[in-house]
């Protein structure tokens, strides 16, 4: 096997010795590639498909740290007036960067508010219907500042589920009404919330920065505690550091690329031209780009400080393995499987990976409708024992198909995940996006298994902050043995779909109802087996118009206020058990022992052991440590 060091120093002649290194080993037969320091890349690392299919792993040298940087470093700062408020200012050539981080942390382009979102009356434009934008908006009188020219100038409008990034085109401070270039995505409602980035009148907080582009400088108004000689700033130049590229349309696929313990850092985002960010922000760049990749894998690995997605598996990727990886401060999903189109030949087809022991945390910073976990059209993946935390919108998303029929993502396992700080993430002010989850599906996905995952603190601004959801048809899913504990509407939400199992969890605590079974498209068919299901607020159903094809039994209920009124709709526990569509319902105190303060355990002499309701374990749910 060949060998070969590479170390880095921030040279610009690093990004050509390391793919020189790397081409090299491939066409001696494979090998191992070392590397130290950090290189900072001018082109994205390029891995493709040789005959014979050589073996090549890249790894971190021993006992030293290897980063693969996209970014520059600014550090020739000089203190400077801009808009009477003293800023740092630098020179830079690069004016098309949307992201900055000064001594490791992500810094705010200027914005307005500073902290929290404003509130729309609504828009003037009438539209039919709900996937119709709107090119204007209005905003509350004298709540905007007015801005002198708004080229460059972005409005980020929070619609149902996704997060609207369009481009102002003026603001019209007699009216009170923005206007943009670009519709949003989904229409706006009254009371959507939105806010501004990217003038120089918003620049007036400390950690905000703003680029003059026509002077070629960066302006940034620092923190106290930094000092203009010592403080180190870095923005991406790159918007994708790595990319293992096969050809799977034609049946060639790159295999056996290993990385262990390598950093993946800073870089920008972008979508493809004319395509809408849409849900779950599937078409924006990611850090690592992999296609047609077979048997390859990230151990160990960093990604973090980056703009847009961390790691994209698309099209024929098969058997690729992310394990031990920490993503961290990404700026749409941490992690996305199969392609968001519907493959059209088998070598297109994307399975069998695997994602486990992973930390995904501090998501969805630009785009802010990622996901932590996303599986589009992808089957027999294995998402296991991975902390999912602090995401605007959805933690793990599952299939790719609104409706009943064929899916290409089926029997997928979601098992022992910890995902919580969902829709609400600790380091901002939220919610403000709806229709979400912990877990959350779409379309018919026979032997897909959602199981032993602790959900907790999911919120919805307006609607559907569900700690699982089965949506738009999903069909023939078994949700098994999970603990969800304090959403801000559901603990369990099912629109729509078919043979559902969901058997032996605790659904505990959410705010509005404990199970929402709504009208969705379809017969609705869903056993619900020995649950447990607890509340100190709201009903134990909500929106449940197909009662007469849920088939339920032996389920614990019970409500810490109030007990003895507990109604299954309109109907009283003994009228409800007589109806037929559930047997064995018992009203009781569960006798919990808490195990912490988003875990509640079961007493030895709780009435739910009878019922062969399990107890949970939060030591079993999250990355298992070496």
């Amino acid at each position: 096997m060949f060998s070969m060091v590479v170390a880095g120093a921030g040279m610009l002649g690093s990004s050509a010795a390391l793919q020189e290194a790397v081409d090299r080993i491939l066409d001696s037969g494979g090998g191992v590639l070392s590397i130290s320091g950090t290189i900072e890349l001018e082109a994205p690392l390029v891995i493709r498909h040789r005959d014979g299919d050589p073996q090549l792993t890249i790894r971190a040298q021993d006992g030293e740290s290897a980063v693969l940087s996209g970014g520059r470093k600014i550090t020739d700062w000089t203190e400077s007036v801009l808009g009477g408020r003293r800023v740092w200012s630098a020179p830079i050539n690069d004016v098309e960067f949307t992201a900055l981080w000064v001594d490791g942390q992500r810094r705010q382009r200027a914005r307005h508010p500073n902290s929290g979102y404003l509130m729309t009356p609504g828009s003037p434009e009438r539209t039919d219907s709900l996937w119709t934008g709107n090119r204007s908006f209005s905003y509350p009188r004298n709540s905007v500042k007015p801005v002198f020219h708004a080229d460059g100038v972005e409005a980020i409008v929070m619609t149902r589920w996704i997060a609207s990034r369009v481009p102002v085109a003026r603001i019209d401070t007699t009216h009170s009404l923005i206007h943009t270039l670009q519709p949003t995505e989904l229409t706006i409602d009254r009371g959507d919330i939105f806010y501004l980035e990217n003038a120089p009148e918003f620049l007036d907080s400390p950690g905000e920065w703003w680029i003059d582009k026509a002077r070629k400088l960066l302006h940034y108004i620092p923190l106290p505690t930094e000092e203009c000689g010592s403080t180190v700033a870095v923005y991406p130049r790159l918007k994708t550091l790595l990319r293992i590229e096969g050809a799977p349309d034609t049946g060639t696929f790159v295999r056996n690329v290993r990385f262990e313990g390598i950093e993946f850092t800073h870089t920008d985002w972008e979508s493809p031209r004319g395509q809408k960010l849409g849900q779950a922000a599937v078409t924006v760049s990611a850090a690592i780009e992999v296609r047609g990749a077979i048997d390859c894998s990230f151990d160990r690995c960093t990604i973090r400080n980056v703009g847009g997605s961390a790691i994209k598996l698309a099209a024929g990727t098969k058997n690729v393995v992310i394990s031990r990886c920490h993503i961290d401060d990404f700026g749409a999903s941490g992690i996305l499987i199969g392609p968001h189109l519907a493959p059209t030949l088998d070598s297109l087809e994307s399975r069998s990976n695997v994602v486990e022991n992973c930390l995904i945390t501090n998501g969805g910073r630009t785009v802010h409708g990622g996901v932590g976990v996303w599986i589009g059209h992808s089957s027999d993946n294995r998402v296991s024992n991975n902390r999912i935390a602090n995401l605007f919108y959805t933690g793990i998303s599952v299939g790719w198909k609104w409706g009943p029929g064929f899916s290409h993502a089926h029997s997928n396992t979601i098992r022992q995940n910890h995902v919580h700080d969902i829709g609400h993430p600790s380091f901002d002010v939220g919610p403000i996006l709806s229709d979400l989850a912990g877990i959350y599906t779409l379309g018919e996905q026979p032997g897909t298994r959602i199981e032993g995952n602790r959900i907790a603190k999911v919120a919805a601004r307006k609607y559907a902050g569900a700690g699982i959801y089965l949506d738009e048809g999903s069909a023939t899913i078994e949700v098994i043995r999970n603990h969800v504990v304090g959403s801000s509407h559901h603990s369990l939400l099912i629109n729509g779909g078919r043979s559902n199992l969901v058997s032996e969890n605790h659904f505990l605590f959410a705010g509005a109802a404990q199970i929402d079974i709504g009208p969705g498209r379809g017969i609705q068919i869903m056993r619900f087996e020995r649950n447990l299901v607890a509340w100190d607020t709201g009903d134990a159903y909500y929106t449940f118009r197909t009662w007469q094809s849920f088939s339920a039994k032996d389920n614990l209920y019970w409500r810490l206020r109030f007990a003895r009124n507990i109604r299954f709709f309109t109907f009283g526990l003994r009228a409800w058990n007589m109806l037929g569509s559930e047997q064995g319902a018992q009203v009781a105190d569960p006798i919990f022992a808490p195990t912490d303060g988003w875990s509640y355990g079961l007493d030895a002499k709780s009435p739910a052991h009878a019922k062969g309701i399990p107890d949970f374990d939060p030591s079993v749910a999250g990355p298992l440590l070496d």
